[in-house]
């Protein structure tokens, strides 16, 4: 099997060309075209008990869709709405992720929900953080862009929690408030940030679900 990112309209896509018997594993949703035929089958993410506490405390959906192809052929995945791809080699490592951030893996990888308990709540990820490791390849996604920043040893990083996507699980990350006062908040205050210290390999994303959303919202109600 090889897998390839591939630009699409405004972002990327997922290549997989797949021989017979070879899987993937994706995002619900995900699965777009193929020109062979393939057999698709839901697993929940994690286990039973880590499932539902993912969907109870988070957005996350409990399950995860196996892609086996049952003749050799091309497919293509698709994040939700139109963004940068980028692979992230496991090799052992875990990586902790945010909302929407995860789009497929392969090879070896354990998907599955660890607390994050008020602070993710607070985060916009629900009670639940998504957390990936394993020795295959995992495949997320950044809406708008994706950028991958190295914080070197003694070095910190600021980050926003809602262009947050991805960082290696054993990075020393501090959760923030900037901004005070409730005038701060209501008119341009930023809320909660986080603060990365190296060594940590960072990824996030150009835009903001949230703040796209709220903005379509808004237009909607006019």
């Amino acid at each position: 099997m090889e897998v390839k990112i591939r630009p699409f309209g405004y972002g990327q896509v997922l290549e997989v060309e797949m021989g017979e018997g070879d899987s993937i594993y994706a995002e619900p949703g995900a699965f777009m075209a193929c020109d062979g035929e393939v057999e698709l089958e839901s697993k929940l993410r994690g286990g039973f008990i880590s499932s539902i506490l993912r969907k109870i405390g988070g957005k996350e959906t409990m399950f995860i869709s196996k892609i086996t192809a049952k003749e050799g052929s091309t497919m293509l995945l698709t994040p939700p709405l139109p963004s940068e791809i980028a692979p992230i080699r496991l090799k052992g490592r875990a990586f902790i992720l945010g909302d929407g951030a995860y789009l497929a893996h392969e090879g070896e990888v354990d998907v599955s929900a660890e607390p994050g308990f008020l602070t993710s709540l607070v985060a916009g990820s629900g009670l639940m953080f998504l957390y990936a490791k394993g020795k295959g390849t995992l495949y997320i996604n950044g809406e708008g862009g994706l950028h991958r920043a190295i914080v070197k040893k003694g070095e910190s990083l600021l980050l926003d929690n809602d262009h947050f996507v991805a960082v290696n699980a054993d990075a020393n990350v501090e959760k923030l408030f900037i901004g005070k006062g409730l005038k701060s908040k209501l008119f341009g205050g930023e809320g909660l940030v986080f603060r990365i210290r190296g060594p940590a390999e960072v990824y996030y994303r150009l835009n903001s679900p949230s703040n796209m959303a709220s903005k379509i919202a808004r237009k909607l109600r006019l």
